[in-house]
Order: C-alpha cells, then sequence, then structure tokens
C-alpha cells in the first residue's frame, strides 16, 4: 500500500506547478514504530516471524529547492528508538531492539490548496540493532548495523509562514544480518511520525 502511494506522490509533481517550501530547514518529530522480523538459525533453528512496536524519536535537517513542476528536498536524520521483538521457540528466546539510526533521503512533491504540501520519501536508512539469546541457561548479545530503504508518503500542514507541521507513513526494508551462532536476521519497520519543521 505504501509503495502504491509512494509512486502516486512521485507521479503528482509531474502533473501540478507549485510554490513549493525553499531554503534549509531543521525539525523534529515522534515516531510510532513496528518491528516486523524474519529470523533463523542459532537459537531459532526453524524461521521464526514476529511484529511488535514501540516508540522513538528523532531531529532532522534538509534543504529544499523549488522548480517549475514540484519540489525537491534533500534530508539528513538522527533517530532513535525504544521498539523490540521477543521471538520464542520452547525456552529458548530470541530478542531483538532497535537501537540508533541515521539516513538520508529525497523528498518529493508538490504544494495543495491552501499551502498544504503532499510528498513522496526515496532514502536509505542505516540502524543498530541488538540480538539478545538465551539457550540452555546460556546468555549472549550482538549488535549489528543494518542498512535499508526507505520509501513512504506525507503531509506538510501550514502553522505559520516558516513552521510546518508533518504527518508520514514510512517503511524500511532492511537487509538479512548473520549474528552470534549462525542466527540471520532480517527486520523491516513501519513508522507513523509526527513533527514540526522551521524553515529559514
Amino acid at each position: 500500500m505504501i509503495k502504491k502511494l509512494t509512486i502516486a506522490a512521485v507521479v503528482l509533481p509531474l502533473c501540478m506547478a507549485a510554490q513549493a517550501r525553499e531554503g534549509a530547514y531543521i525539525g523534529a518529530n515522534v515516531a510510532w514504530s513496528q518491528i516486523d522480523t524474519s529470523s533463523s538459525g542459532g537459537v531459532l533453528t526453524e524461521r521464526a516471524d514476529k511484529k511488535d512496536d514501540g516508540f522513538g524519536g528523532a531531529l532532522y535537517a534538509g534543504y529544499g529547492r523549488m522548480g517549475a513542476n514540484g519540489f525537491l528536498a534533500l534530508e539528513l536524520n538522527v533517530a532513535m528508538s525504544d521498539t523490540k521483538v521477543d521471538l520464542k521457540l520452547g525456552h529458548d528466546e530470541s530478542t531483538l531492539e532497535m537501537k540508533d539510526s541515521f539516513g538520508a533521503g529525497f523528498l518529493m512533491g508538490a504544494n495543495l490548496p491552501h499551502n498544504f504540501a503532499a510528498y513522496a520519501r526515496v532514502g536509505w536508512q542505516s540502524s543498530e540493532f541488538k540480538n539478545s539469546n538465551a539457550e540452555n541457561n546460556q546468555h549472549w548479545a550482538k549488535t549489528s548495523k543494518h542498512d535499508g530503504i526507505r520509501y513512504g508518503v506525507g503531509a506538510l500542514i501550514p502553522l505559520h509562514e516558516m513552521i510546518d507541521v508533518r504527518i508520514e507513513f514510512a517503511r524500511t526494508d532492511y537487509n538479512k544480518k548473520t549474528y552470534t551462532h549462525d542466527t540471520k536476521i532480517k527486520p523491516s519497520t513501519n513508522e507513523v511520525m509526527l513533527g514540526a519543521s522551521l524553515r529559514f
């Protein structure tokens, strides 16, 4: 669903003339995050799929340019989260926790009536995950960074000529990594983010 909305939002600027948000901006958001993880090997001798959710937040900064048919912005972000997933197989347990992350992305969109704006995001995100395991009274953990492609759609709602409220729905598909005891983990995240940005 998010992929279809992203494609639609990318095409939208090609069909509209816009007075885009132009210049530098900074902002912050709070986020509800859901981890969708697929794990196998190690403690989880069989493949296990599990979803769970938590909360987090991010700081971001970017620069936007106006074009004849829409606007384009390059944005950097740093984020943190307390989201984790517990996977169990009998008495054995494996926990995946999402930690800090950073990334970059392009926002592509067009202004709507009353200075509202819709946009699509395509970008890259690098996130740290911690995998903790318990098996036969033994405990071990490993932290690893996963790189992923983030895509989503959002809207900017004006509060002031320099301040926008932002709501965004995004998904990040991360690569697979091998942890201790040959545990292979491939996470993805779904996020709903609400934030505000100040333009210069």
